[in-house]
C-alpha cells in the first residue's frame, strides 16, 4: 500500500492523514502479522512516540479500522482491519502467528439466537493456540 493511499483512506475513516498516521498505518499494511505497541514505536520513533501510537491504534480500533487482538500475552496485538475477516495460528512455544482464513459465523448465529440479553454481535475473536511443526521437532 502506498502513502497516497494511506492518506485517501485515512480521510475515508474520517481521519487526519498526518504524517504519523500515515506512517502507523503503512507500518501495520506492509507487516504480514499483528504488531506490538513497542515494535511499532521502535521503526516509528522518528515520526511518532509511544503514547500517540498508542492513542492512534485505540482510536481505530473504536472505529474499526484497525483490530486489536489478545494472543495471551502481557500486550495487545494490532493489525489492519481491510480485507477478508480472519483468525489466528499460535505457536505457544515461539510465538510465530499465522492467519486462518476461516470464520465461525454459524457459531455467532448460535450464540445470539440462544442469549436471552443480547440483540446483536458486533465482532468476535477466534485465536487457536498450539505448537508450530519447527517447535514441534
Amino acid at each position: 500500500m502506498k502513502r497516497e493511499e494511506i492518506q485517501i483512506l485515512l480521510r475515508k475513516e474520517g481521519y487526519k492523514a498526518t504524517e504519523g498516521r500515515v506512517a502507523l498505518i503503512f507500518e501495520l499494511a506492509k507487516r504480514k502479522e499483528p504488531q506490538t505497541i513497542l515494535s511499532l514505536s521502535k521503526r516509528l520513533k522518528s515520526v511518532f512516540d509511544e503514547t500517540n501510537i498508542y492513542r492512534a491504534l485505540e482510536s481505530f480500533v473504536k472505529s474499526g479500522f484497525v483490530r486489536k487482538i489478545d494472543f495471551q500475552k502481557s500486550h495487545a496485538y494490532y493489525e489492519l482491519a481491510l480485507g477478508e475477516h480472519h483468525h489466528h495460528l499460535v505457536c505457544a512455544e515461539c510465538g510465530k502467528i499465522e492467519d486462518v482464513d476461516l470464520c465461525v459465523d454459524s457459531i455467532e448465529k448460535k450464540a445470539l439466537k440462544d442469549s436471552k440479553s443480547f440483540s446483536s454481535i458486533k465482532s468476535h475473536s477466534l485465536e487457536f493456540f498450539g505448537i508450530c511443526r519447527q517447535c514441534a521437532r
